[in-house]
C-alpha cells in the first residue's frame, strides 16, 4: 500500500496519469474559472508543503474521518484550498489538482489567482483520504501553507450555519473599500461580495468539516 501510494503521488507530482489501475483518478475541472485576488479568508484547518524544485509540483495529503463531516444536503458540500507562501519563503503557490486515494469523486471549480473549490463526499464507515497538487508558479520555490476553509464559513470554526448566512446577506453587493465589504465572506475572491458567494454559502448551509493533515506513511495505516 505504502508503494502504491508513493508512485501515486509521485504520479499526481508529475502530472503523469495512473492507466494500470481502477483506482481513484485525478478528476477533470469544470469548464469555467472564478475570478479571484483580494480578500482574507479564514480557514479552519492548514497543511504545510514545500516546493523544492523549480517546476515540479509537491503534494500535500488530508483524511476526512467518519463523523467529522456532515451536510444537511445529499450533494457533496464544497471545500476551499488556498495555498499561500510561508513566512519568508520565496515561492507563489497555487494549488491546481486534487486526488482522492479512496474512491470518492471530486468535482472541482479552478480559480485564476486564488482559492481552488472541490467537492467532498461524507465517508460512511472509512476515512477518505486525499491529494492536494500544489505548483510554483513562475518557477518559484519555497515553503508552503494549504489553508483549508469552507465556503460560507465567516469566522472560520468549520461550520456554515445562519450567522453566516446573515454576514454575506449584510454584506451582499459591497465591494474591496467599502464599510460593508467582509473579506472573509468572499469566498470566490473577486472583490465583491455577490450572488456567487451567496450561492456558495447556501450551498455550504449546515454543513461541518474537520480534516487532518497526513503524511505518506500515516496515509497507510
Amino acid at each position: 500500500m505504502l508503494r502504491w501510494l508513493r508512485r501515486t503521488i509521485g504520479r499526481l507530482a508529475s502530472g503523469r496519469p495512473d492507466r494500470r489501475r481502477a483506482r481513484p483518478g485525478l478528476e477533470g475541472l469544470e469548464g469555467r474559472e472564478v475570478p479571484s485576488g483580494p480578500g482574507a479568508l479564514v480557514p479552519f484547518a492548514t497543511l504545510s508543503g514545500a516546493v523544492a524544485t523549480a517546476g515540479k509540483p509537491a503534494v500535500v495529503l488530508f483524511e476526512v474521518q467518519p463523523g467529522h463531516v456532515a451536510s444537511d444536503r445529499a450533494i457533496p458540500l464544497l471545500l476551499g484550498l488556498d495555498a499561500v507562501p510561508a513566512a519568508g519563503s520565496a515561492v507563489t503557490p497555487k494549488v491546481d489538482r486534487i486526488l482522492s486515494l479512496s474512491g470518492q469523486a471530486t468535482h472541482a471549480v479552478a480559480t485564476r489567482n486564488g482559492p481552488f473549490l472541490t467537492g467532498v463526499s461524507i465517508p460512511l464507515s472509512q476515512p477518505s483520504v486525499y491529494a492536494v497538487r500544489v505548483v510554483g508558479t513562475g518557477q518559484t520555490t519555497g515553503a508552503f501553507t494549504v489553508e483549508a476553509f469552507l465556503p460560507g464559513d465567516t469566522n472560520g470554526d468549520g461550520r456554515v450555519d445562519r450567522v453566516d448566512l446573515a454576514r454575506v446577506r449584510s454584506s451582499y453587493g459591497s465591494s474591496l473599500g467599502s464599510k460593508r465589504y467582509v473579506a472573509s465572506a468572499d469566498f470566490d475572491q473577486d472583490g465583491r461580495i455577490g450572488a456567487h458567494d451567496l450561492m456558495l454559502t447556501r450551498r455550504n448551509l449546515g454543513s461541518t468539516l474537520s480534516i487532518v493533515a497526513l503524511t505518506p506513511t500515516t496515509a497507510t495505516k
